[in-house]
């Protein structure tokens, strides 16, 4: 059974990083699974909502962020798949080697953090 959190729309966007209306904007667009006011938020979406964040950070379109989510939004850890699937993602970036390299930078610097807040926990 996933994992659910009780938030409202505001509380996720503190909890993703993303605006309100980005995170009405994907929501609506099926890019993120669609929540209602008393529906609960699962983990996944909480995961895909700061990939998303950071998606944008780094400049991806929305176009690109929506083929992203299409391969990996039904993981609990979009990041972990993220990763695990990159030489796969990497093909979405025939077109853009910028894109690729970006994504990888992206992956890794999470991998970091992740190792970092792992061996800090201990």
């Amino acid at each position: 059974m996933p994992t659910t959190h009780s938030l409202n729309l505001h509380e996720f966007s503190r909890v993703t990083g993303l605006s309100v209306a980005a995170a009405e904007r994907y929501f609506a667009g099926g890019i993120l699974p669609q929540i209602g006011v008393e529906q609960k938020i699962r983990a996944n979406q909480i995961s895909c909502g700061r990939l998303v964040f950071r998606l944008l950070q780094q400049g991806f379109s929305h176009e690109m962020i929506t083929r992203i989510l299409s391969i990996i939004s039904d993981s609990t850890d979009c990041f972990a798949t993220l990763s695990q699937r990159l030489p796969e993602m990497q093909r979405l970036f025939s077109n853009d080697p910028g894109g690729s390299e970006k994504l990888a930078t992206l992956i890794k610097k999470e991998d970091d953090i992740r190792t970092e807040l792992l061996a800090n926990k201990m």
